[in-house]
């Protein structure tokens, strides 16, 4: 009899830790979609071209980008869907150019679509030009 108590016991154990177990793993957030590795933008002469790399890519579809316009509160698309190449493991490397773009005047986003089109947004990257009569001091470093 003491050992079936025991046994019982270790059953009962096993499922309040398991019933533990689950409880946390549906309290914790879900793991974004995306992971990025960079997000990037260049003046050209007449455009800015924008760059952004992902790490792994989970259930993307896609993405879009998204301008704001300075004393704008709403950022527009500015992009047709851009297809996901990346996968679980792998990301992707991307580029595109908007080609009415003008430094110090956008701030650009990334919408990362999901494949059940829920989306995610990474940014604000904002292009600064400076004059051609800007000094940029840098540091020395000495190793």
């Amino acid at each position: 009899m003491q050992k079936t108590a025991t046994v019982w016991m270790g059953g009962l154990i096993a499922l309040v830790a398991l019933m533990v177990a689950t409880l946390a793993l549906l309290a914790t957030p879900a793991q974004a979609s995306v992971r990025f590795d960079y997000f990037t933008g260049q003046q050209n002469s007449t455009s800015v071209t924008l760059e952004w790399a992902t790490v792994t890519e989970l259930k993307i579809a896609g993405f879009r980008v998204y301008r704001l316009a300075e004393g704008s509160t709403a950022p527009e698309p500015v992009s047709s869907f851009i297809a996901a190449r990346g996968d679980s493991f792998t990301g992707a490397t991307y580029r595109f150019t908007d080609p009415t773009g003008d430094a110090n005047t956008y701030a650009y986003y990334i919408q990362a679509v999901n494949l059940d089109t829920s989306t995610e947004m990474v940014g604000p990257v904002r292009i600064v030009s400076l004059e051609a009569d800007t000094t940029l001091w840098l540091p020395i470093v000495v190793r």
